[in-house]
This record gives structure tokens, sequence and C-alpha cells, in this order.
């Protein structure tokens, strides 16, 4: 490949000139997004163009025609792709409007026409079908639940650069049966993990079969079945996880946790409590007086007694709220 070292250096003085000046036009301040406030530097929130092309040539060189950049913000790696290795089509998909708008305006001072950043919701709306994923983002539920409609699709290809230090190690947790580690990409930037890991999706019959299959079950065991399937479909269809505790049962929600793999232990949000993974002995979908107590502690409702936290079912039920005691219901 040419040396382009000298047009390297001018295109990221022009993104990180164009980054601090969108930021300043951003109103909302976001911990979320980086936004208002809470704004970093250009060096932490973007990927250099150096590494955008290393995505960019593994994608050519496993014949992978379309990457989706999501969180692209103004997307280096879009203007890689045009400026220095056509052949990948990049798509950047931003939830800030004014990224993408500052990203659309720098194209055009480049000289590029008729290039699109497309602002979206993910939490609401589908990812677009493109060969390939990067991430470089947060390891959370939104995450989660975009790499489980990544799953879904045939020989579907995920980079990944760590932002917090901890994406990996909780994908491999939840998702790991189903990608492969294809390669891992050698950095030239400073991060928590110094390589570009990339994935691609198992046999997609199988996960599905295993998914739809238990998706039909009222209940399921977490001795035959990972841990990490029992969190996905949980999240998936509103069940609850059963946690022991003492000679107690009570139930967790799956849908926002974090994993603590060294301790071997789950944080949940709801309640906020920390177990070990030995705990979980599998899910349960519940209905009726139970499923009103669920929803109402999802809801945040409270009463005299606070908010609820607990909801036990073994050995009867009852509620413990935010005052501490336990109300038999």
């Amino acid at each position: 490949m040419k040396n382009h070292s000298y047009e390297f250096r001018e295109l990221e003085h022009k993104i990180s000139q164009a980054h601090l000046h969108c930021e300043k036009s951003i109103q909302e301040s976001s911990i979320e997004f980086y936004s208002g406030n809470f704004s970093i530097n250009y060096e932490a929130l973007y990927t250099n163009i150096y590494d955008c092309l290393k995505i960019l040539k593994s994608c050519k060189s496993h014949g992978l025609k379309s990457l989706s950049d999501l969180g692209s913000g103004l997307s280096p790696l879009k203007m890689a792709s045009i400026l220095f290795m056509n052949g990948v089509e990049v798509f950047p998909i931003e939830a800030i409007k004014e990224r993408a708008l500052a990203g659309e305006k720098l194209c055009k001072e480049l000289g590029l026409d008729n290039i699109n950043y497309f602002v979206a919701d993910l939490e609401t709306q589908p990812i677009p079908p493109t060969c390939a994923y990067f991430f470089y983002l947060p390891y959370n539920k939104l995450i989660r639940k975009i790499i489980f409609q990544v799953l879904q699709r045939k020989n579907t290809h995920i980079y990944i650069i760590e932002s917090h230090g901890d994406f990996i190690e909780n994908l491999e947790f939840d998702f790991g049966n189903y990608l492969d580690l294809i390669e891992k990409i050698e950095l030239s930037g400073t991060r928590h993990n110094q390589y570009i890991n990339h994935y691609q999706t198992k046999n997609e019959e199988h996960y599905q079969r295993t998914i739809s299959s238990l998706l039909k079950m009222d209940s399921f065991s977490a001795q035959d079945i990972p841990l990490s399937t029992l969190l996905q479909v949980s999240e998936i269809t509103s069940m609850q996880l059963l946690i022991e505790e003492n000679t107690k049962i009570w139930l967790a929600d799956a849908c926002d946790y974090s994993l603590r793999t060294k301790a071997n232990m789950i944080d949940f949000k709801t309640p906020p409590r920390s177990i070990y993974v030995s705990q979980v002995l599998g899910a349960k979908h519940f209905e009726g007086n139970i499923l009103h107590y669920i929803i109402a502690r999802q809801n945040l409702f409270q009463n005299t007694h606070g908010q609820i936290r607990k909801i036990y079912i073994e050995p009867s039920l009852q509620i413990e709220y935010a005052d501490g005691n336990l109300y038999t219901v």
C-alpha cells in the first residue's frame, strides 16, 4: 500500500478539529454518549486512521464488502475507506445528530460527495444488514441486544476494539458459544487491549434452534443450559432468574447486569444485588400475582415501605421493600 503518512496526519488533524467544534454544539450532556459536560478528547473517542485501515484491510481479505460503524461519531472509518482503501462500503450509524451532521459536513469539505450518515436510536431501530460490524463502545444492555441480532445472520463478522476493559470478556461470556475468534490484529493506538478482535458467527441454524426451543419453555434449569444462554433468553422474554440464597429463592431481572469473571459473580441492577454465578438455579416465566410485583419493581413503584427490592418465591411468596422488612403476600 502506498505510503500516505502525511495524508493520514492531515486527515486526523481535520477530524480532531471538527470534533472539537462539534462537541461544543451539543447541548445535551450524556455520560452514556460522552457528550456535553461529559465530552472526552478526540484520541479517546475515535479510532486512528492507521487502525481504521487495518480493519478495512481485514474486511477486504475476507471478502466483506460492507461494514456498519456503530456509534460512529464523525466516522474516520468512513473517510479512510473512501480516501485510502476502496472496496468496503462503510455505513456510519450515530445516535447524536450533531455528530452525524459534522461528519457529513467534513466529508463535503474533503471533496467527498453524496455521503450519508445514519442517525439512529439502536434501542428501538434494527441494525442494518451488513457483512460486518465494528464496535468501539462500552459493553451494556443495548450492545447485548445488537449482538443478539447479529448472531441471527449467517457468516457475519464482528470487529471489536476494547473501550473500557470489559467488552471482550463480557462478550465471550455471553456469546462465546456462538462466535469464532478469527484473528487478533495489533493496534497502533493505545487501548485497554492492544488488539482488534475479529469474530465470525458460528452455525446460525444451531443457534436459532437452541433459542427457539428455550423460548417455548415455561422454565428451564441452569444445570442443562449455559448461564450465558439463560441470561440472553431472560432478557428477550422478560423471564426471571431464580437465585438461591440459604434456604430461600428470590427473583432477579436479567435485562441489566454486569459480570465479574475473576470473582465469578454477577451484579444485578434489579434488584441491586451481587451474587455468585453458582447461585443461579435457572429461569422461569411468571404470570398472575408474581408478575404484578415484577412489573411494579421494574417500574420503581413504591408504597409507604419504599420500593420493592427482592421478590421471594420460596418457601413462600414474600416481598422485601427498601425499609429492609419482609412482607408475606
